[in-house]
């Protein structure tokens, strides 16, 4: 192997991307959009992902509609990162698959449409999206879209929460403290609040510090409360 060096791989990307070749343009763009080894230049990045994806980069495709969907270096549209969005799906990138999702649950340049979020978080899920997992439990818990299922969104929740997704493991915490789908579980429920907390999440806090204090699935303890 060699060190990492950012201004040569600056320095052969555009060798690479001069005659047109989609992976350094996409390359090019990371080393703006990130600041690696050049100044930090979302105009830059922009212009790069911008190339790329019009040589039909799926990862580039992805960066430019996170671009207009968050207005940077541009300003914010919708429907435009959309375009992107769907563009880099057509190739199967599930990162692109949920964004569409998301912007069909929140009705965000389209109207708001639970049964297309639905669609799309499914096809990201099955290609293993730990967020679009979690998010496809959530309307199957909710009946959002879909026909509700616990059985199913438990096992959307688990796949996710395979991955270290914490709102994942944080929903399968209040199913086992309500009984909802599941056998009523305090020992289960303090479990995954406490791995969705350990992963970040922090509504998980309040819900492990009501079961310390009532010594619910876990020793009664008011100083962890």
């Amino acid at each position: 192997g060699v060190s990492r060096d950012y201004a040569e791989a600056l320095k052969w990307y555009l060798k690479s991307a001069e005659q047109g070749y989609d992976s350094a343009e996409d390359g090019l763009g990371d080393l703006y959009y990130f600041g690696l080894g050049v100044p930090q230049d979302n105009i830059k990045a922009l212009g790069w992902y911008r190339r790329a994806a019009e040589h039909g980069n799926a990862y580039s495709q992805f960066s430019l509609g996170c671009m207009y969907d968050e207005g940077e270096g541009v300003s914010r549209d919708y429907e435009e990162a959309r375009k992107w969005y769907l563009k880099s799906a057509e190739q199967g990138n599930s990162d692109a698959e949920n964004r569409v999702g998301d912007l069909y649950y929140e009705g965000l340049g389209v109207p708001q449409d639970d049964r297309e979020a639905a669609k799309w978080y499914r096809r990201s899920a099955e290609h293993g999206n730990s967020g679009a997992q979690c998010s496809l439990g959530y309307q199957l818990e909710k009946g959002q879209g879909v026909t509700q299922d616990y059985g199913e969104a438990l096992k959307w929740h688990l796949k996710a929460a395979e991955q270290g997704e914490s709102g994942a493991e944080y929903r399968i915490g209040l199913m086992y403290r309500d009984g909802t789908g599941v056998p009523q579980n305090w020992s289960e429920a303090a479990k995954w609040f406490m791995k969705s907390s350990e992963h970040g999440c922090t509504c998980a806090d309040a819900d492990i510090g009501w079961l310390y204090l009532n010594g619910l699935g876990v020793r009664q303890d008011n100083r962890k409360a």
